[in-house]
């Protein structure tokens, strides 16, 4: 779940339940790996202790191949916006799927990636015939597949090999999906994200990726020379330090 920002442990209502959860974890586990440091606070705040209880791992994924990660994907980002690959939640925001639309058009070529298999689904091989909630209640967000369908720029992948090598053709990674970003980094590719839930965010942040926000009213010339300055040298640090 999503820990709303000031939010205080005890006042949420399934605190009890991660409370239980948790212990018993630890019944059969010395310590209990988390996503971030909002998670810590939240546990400390229910009355865990940090490296006895647990400790804050972030994703083991980008620990597939030790502390350094492809210096291709801590460059920067190409100045010719050639090409890119982005991600969507339904989760987000119409204001976040608008942004994350508009950083994916000052590529000259751009990729939509599907992580959600009822997008696939529901979408590719229905024709959108049938919708599960909540897309009946986000045709915005339908709208935007269906533009990305229609210019053969959505790609759902089963399997991580192909995934992998799309990430490493292209010059850049930026959406709501943490993973994709992470899986960019490890092809080699640098990944920004647009977080738009704590989950996502902490994990951005324990890693040291690039968060982007959208600001309303920015030009496109303004979020071009956002993105070119966006500093993926606190990715390698924190990697180390992980």
């Amino acid at each position: 779940r999503s820990i709303p920002d000031g939010t205080r442990p005890t006042e949420v209502p399934w605190a009890d339940d991660v409370r239980r959860f948790v212990g018993a974890v630890l019944d059969k586990s010395a310590l209990l790996g988390v996503r971030g440091e909002t998670t810590a606070r939240f546990l400390e705040g229910l009355g865990f202790v940090r490296d006895r209880h647990f400790e804050v791992l972030g994703c083991p994924t980008l620990y597939t191949f030790g502390e350094s990660l492809p210096r291709s994907a801590l460059r920067g980002i190409n100045g010719t916006f050639a090409s890119c690959a982005f991600s969507m939640n339904i989760r987000g925001s119409a204001p976040e799927w608008r942004f994350i639309d508009s950083c994916a058009r000052l590529f000259h070529s751009a990729t939509f990636i599907s992580q959600d298999f009822r997008e696939y689904f529901h979408f590719m091989l229905t024709r959108e015939k049938s919708w599960p909630e909540p897309f009946l209640q986000n045709p915005e967000y339908r709208e935007l597949l269906a533009a990305y369908a229609r210019e053969n720029r959505m790609r759902f992948f089963l399997n991580c090999l192909p995934w992998t090598n799309l990430l490493s053709s292209v010059d850049f990674c930026v959406g709501h999906r943490i993973h994709g970003a992470l899986l960019a980094l490890l092809s080699g590719t640098p990944a920004a994200v647009v977080p738009f839930e704590s989950r996502t965010r902490e994990l951005a942040e324990f890693h040291g990726v690039p968060l982007l926000f959208p600001t309303p009213g920015e030009s496109s010339e303004s979020l071009r020379e956002r993105i070119l300055g966006l500093d993926f040298a606190n990715i390698e640090r924190r990697q180390h330090e992980n």
